[in-house]
């Protein structure tokens, strides 16, 4: 029962937190530090051990040591922000532009040649963790370490993903116009950090 409790208070003030966050980042225009933060550390909860690269080979990661794959704070920044837009695409089921604002993101990203391997897979899944928290199909809880793993619950399962697909949406034609300026500034935004670099 505490930790049902505990873990609703948990996933409540996490929401709440970056709910909080994201309302006073829209005002500014940008992201606090405190939200980048909290946002890279859960991602940090999507990359896995072990992880194929973009060659299709696979690559050993230290989970216990986030900060060899983890990236400096204005780039995770970025990284959200081009989240966001694809999240708005994503919503719209504007699946086209959402494949192309990301893929052009980690295109420019490798051709840096500013980030190990292990940071490319951290880039890929700060963007994908954006995305799935802001249509919704992202959820945080605690897991308590002494409670035995529970089987793999399908009919749960399906209906998370018949969820997620509902929070999507027929987007009018503003809307639509409005992402693809959004997805073409992203793109300029990204070229122009290729030739930063």
């Amino acid at each position: 029962m505490v930790t049902s409790i505990s873990r609703i208070l948990v996933t409540f003030t996490a929401f709440l937190f970056l709910t909080v966050h994201a309302a006073h980042a829209q005002k500014q225009k940008d992201l606090s530090d405190k939200a980048v933060k909290i946002m890279s550390a859960l991602a940090t909860k999507l990359v896995r051990a072990q992880e194929k690269d973009g060659k299709g080979e696979i690559l050993e990661i230290d989970k216990s040591k986030p900060e060899t794959f983890m990236i400096p704070l204005d780039d995770a920044r970025y990284v959200i922000k081009i989240g966001r837009v694809s999240a708005h695409a994503h919503i719209c089921r504007l699946l086209e532009l959402e494949a192309k604002n990301y893929l052009t993101m980690m295109a420019v990203e490798r051709a840096r040649k500013k980030w190990t391997r292990p940071q490319l897979v951290f880039i890929n899944r700060l963007h994908l963790f954006t995305v799935m928290w802001m249509s919704g199909s992202a959820e945080i809880t605690e897991v308590d370490p002494t409670e035995k793993k529970k089987k793999f619950d399908v009919e749960k399962a399906n209906k998370k993903v018949e969820e997620a697909k509902a929070k999507t949406k027929k987007c009018t034609e503003a809307e639509i116009k409005k992402i693809e300026k959004q997805v073409e500034s992203s793109i300029k935004v990204a070229k122009a950090r290729l030739k930063k670099s």
